[in-house]
């Protein structure tokens, strides 16, 4: 079945934004303040696009608006973001002082297998890369999404590369972003496990420049 395609504003940034992840933006630019006064007053959202120095990727993720933090004098504002749906983009429209895209939104193929034992130990790792950083966790609002939410919160922890980040949006198993992002948990896990011993060996913040060859 085609799907219906809709024009999206577009945000280039470089990072990536994941479905259920919040991502704070500092507003300056004036074709940006132009693109934030019209979803503020239709209540639209925008899409956030990957950016490099040379493209913009093809796959995004819309923006809602959830708050206005801050405004000042000269125009410019503090707002919170927060991930809605995967997006393809279809076609780029220049007309306007900022980017539109005709997009089509689309999810992860219907899976055929169980991935319990991820989403386990997904949240499992989730709360104790918590506890190392000191950041609180709803751990419970966790175990009552579903298991493509929870892959995308998970896969938008990860201490990956953009450009890594960017693969994991565009998969469409539920299963592969679980393994890729679980994988990724468990590698920051360690690191910071292994900086918490270091730090308290020497009985305060650890320092690398005192562990080089």
């Amino acid at each position: 079945m085609e799907l219906e395609s809709i024009r999206l504003p577009l945000f280039p940034l470089p990072t990536v934004l994941m479905p259920g992840t919040p991502l704070p933006l500092h507003i300056f630019e004036e074709r940006y303040r132009l693109l934030l006064r019209k979803c503020i007053d239709s209540g639209s959202e925008f899409g956030v696009v990957y950016q490099t120095d040379s493209a913009i990727s093809t796959v995004g993720c819309s923006a809602q608006i959830i708050d206005v933090a801050g405004t000042y004098e000269d125009g410019r504002s503090d707002i919170m973001t927060h991930g809605k749906r995967r997006f393809r983009i279809i076609q780029v429209h220049e007309e306007l002082p900022y980017l539109e895209g005709s997009v089509e939104y689309f999810d992860d193929e219907p899976k055929s297998d169980d991935v319990s034992d991820l989403v386990t130990a997904g949240i499992a790792l989730m709360i104790r890369v918590s506890r190392l950083a000191q950041v609180k966790l709803d751990a419970d609002f966790l175990r009552l999404i579903t298991p493509e939410e929870i892959s995308f919160v998970l896969a938008g922890t990860c201490t990956s590369s953009p450009a890594e980040r960017q693969d994991l949006i565009e998969m469409r198993s539920t299963r592969e972003r679980l393994e890729r992002s679980v994988n990724c948990l468990e590698r920051s896990a360690r690191q910071m496990s292994f900086q918490k011993s270091l730090e308290t060996a020497n009985g305060g913040k650890f320092d690398p420049s005192n562990y080089r060859n």
